[in-house]
Order: structure tokens, then sequence, then C-alpha cells
């Protein structure tokens, strides 16, 4: 048996994973109307790794996105164009609205948080 460093491949796969208590709900919010359903441990893993592995691919092509861009930051537009260009256009419209509602959630709390210092 041989010690392996923590920088090792498969120590940061595993580092990598995601947590299992996010994995569950975004599971289990998928399918919600099929409450029947369970899924084993194995499918949930395949699951994990399958996520995982879509993030990377979606981050090196948003960065590609980027860097033709001669930028240094990823941006949500870069995201959009990055799903366009790996004809997940299906996404596009959701990820748009999340984006919307998340920038308003934003500012809303912004201008809570400045209303609260004025009148501290």
């Amino acid at each position: 048996h041989v010690n392996q460093p923590s920088s090792s491949p498969d120590r940061r796969m595993a580092d990598e994973d995601l947590p299992k208590a996010s994995l569950n709900r975004i599971i289990k919010n998928s399918l919600a109307d099929q409450s029947s359903v369970q899924l084993s441990k194995d499918a949930k893993l395949a699951l994990g790794r399958t996520t995982k592995t879509f993030i990377h691919y979606l981050t090196a092509a948003s960065n590609d996105v980027c860097m033709s861009s001669n930028r240094s930051t990823i941006s949500a537009n870069d995201v959009l164009m990055a799903l366009a260009e790996l004809e997940f256009d299906d996404f596009e419209e959701t990820l748009e609205v999340f984006l919307k509602e998340y920038k308003a959630k934003q500012a809303t709390k912004k201008a809570k948080k400045e209303a609260a210092k004025k009148t501290a």
C-alpha cells in the first residue's frame, strides 16, 4: 500500500465531489412529481459524477468564451454563450430568468442594507 500525496488526481477528484445534501436536494426537487421513485446509492453517485463532469465541461467552455474576449473573469453572459456553443440552448431561457430574479433579489438586499445604514 503506497500513501498518495494529498495533491494526487484521485484525492483531488474526491475533494471535488458535490456535497451529498445538495445533490439529494436537487434530486428530490427534480422528482417532486414522482414521489414513489427511489434512487439507489449507485444512481446518486452516477448523477453526482455526471453533474460534476458537466460543471467542469461548461466551465471550460465558458472560460474559452471569456478568453476569446481577452478577459480574465467569466461572466454569466459567457456561461450563456458557452451553453449555446455546446448546443444546450434549452437551458438558456431558464438561466436568463434565474439570473434576472437573482439580480433583482440582490438589488433588494443592497437597498435594504443601505436603508439600514442611513437609519443607524
